[in-house]
C-alpha cells in the first residue's frame, strides 16, 4: 500500500452506527461509502490526495460519548457527485444502517476502515487545522475538514 500524504489528512464525522455499518460492507466489497454535503472539502481532499493516499479520521457522531476524538480511521479513495455515483452503482457500497438517510450533496469512498483501539484515539483537540492552529477543546466537526496529518 502507498504511504499516506505527509502532511495533510481528513477529519470527517459519521454517525456510529453508520461506521458498524460500514465495517462489513468494506469486508464484503473492500470499501464503503459515506454521504456528505460538503463538496468542496472532499474535492480538496482528492486533489490533496494526487500526492499519495490520504487517511480519514473519523469521529464517530451520535453514540459515541466522552470528549471529541477519532475513533476510526480509513483512507480515502475517492468522491463523486450524488447523481453520478447512484447512477453507476454505487448504493451497493453505502452501509446498510443508512436506508434513506437523507439527500447528500457528494459521497465519498474509503477503504481499510477499522475502529482504533483505546490507545491509538486522539481528542480532536490535540489536531492541527490543514491552515494553521489547534481546534478548540469542544469542537466536533459537522462535515469533512482537512487536517495535518497526525500520523
Amino acid at each position: 500500500m502507498n504511504e499516506p500524504a505527509p502532511d495533510v489528512a481528513l477529519l470527517t464525522p459519521v454517525p456510529l452506527l453508520h461506521l458498524q455499518s460500514g465495517l462489513e460492507v468494506c469486508r464484503q466489497e473492500g470499501r464503503v461509502a459515506f454521504g456528505s454535503e460538503s463538496g468542496l472539502v472532499l474535492s480538496e481532499a482528492v486533489a490533496e490526495a494526487r500526492e499519495g493516499p490520504l487517511d480519514v479520521y473519523i469521529y464517530a457522531s451520535f453514540g459515541a460519548g466522552g470528549p471529541p476524538a477519532i475513533s476510526w480511521k480509513a483512507r480515502l479513495l475517492s468522491y463523486e457527485g450524488a447523481t453520478a455515483f447512484l447512477r453507476g452503482g454505487g448504493a451497493k457500497f453505502r452501509p446498510l444502517s443508512t436506508g434513506d438517510d437523507g439527500k447528500w450533496d457528494a459521497f465519498y469512498l474509503v477503504e481499510n476502515l477499522v475502529e482504533l483501539p483505546s490507545n491509538k484515539r486522539r481528542l480532536i483537540s490535540s489536531l492541527k487545522k490543514r491552515k494553521g492552529g489547534n481546534f478548540a477543546v469542544t469542537f466536533v466537526p459537522h462535515g469533512p475538514v482537512l487536517i495535518e496529518n497526525p500520523s
